[in-house]
């Protein structure tokens, strides 16, 4: 395992936070790994608090609340949301929350109140026209080729 400078690991840190325009979260990190940052600073917000970036502090959210950003959500775009997009947003939970509570993420969309996407579906997308089969050729390949 290669051993980082605690500058190297700072500069990082800095960099992926303005590659992803939000404070970088420990499953962002792949290179070098979340152990590197541990084991150089104790911990990861320790790690961000020196590279000058506010960790996040830790909120619990009642049930209750947890849905309403839910519903807050789509009231704000009209669509939705999706785990993927929830995830990028600031100052909300992270999808992950939503499984821990909820069991999954359309459980939770669906005691909201809202209809879930139906998985591998594509939003305004319609569907691809399903093609006839071709009529049977009466005279055979070679025939048809060669005469």
């Amino acid at each position: 395992m290669k051993k980082y400078k605690k500058q190297e690991l700072i500069k990082n840190l800095r960099q992926l936070s303005k590659d992803l325009n939000r404070l970088p979260k420990q499953r962002d990190l792949i290179k070098p790994s979340l152990m590197a940052y541990r084991n150089t600073f104790g911990s990861f917000n320790k790690a961000l608090s020196e590279a000058g970036l506010e960790p996040r502090k830790r909120v619990s959210y009642t049930n209750t609340e947890l849905l309403e950003l839910l519903r807050k959500r789509y009231s704000q775009t009209n669509k939705i949301p999706t785990q993927r997009d929830f995830n990028k947003l600031k100052n909300y939970p992270d999808s992950k929350t939503y499984y821990e509570r909820f069991g999954s993420w359309n459980k939770a969309l669906e005691t909201a109140g809202l209809k879930p996407n139906k998985a591998g579906s594509k939003k305004g997308k319609k569907p691809k026209k399903i093609l006839k089969k071709e009529e049977p050729q009466k005279k055979p390949f070679w025939k048809r080729i060669f005469s």
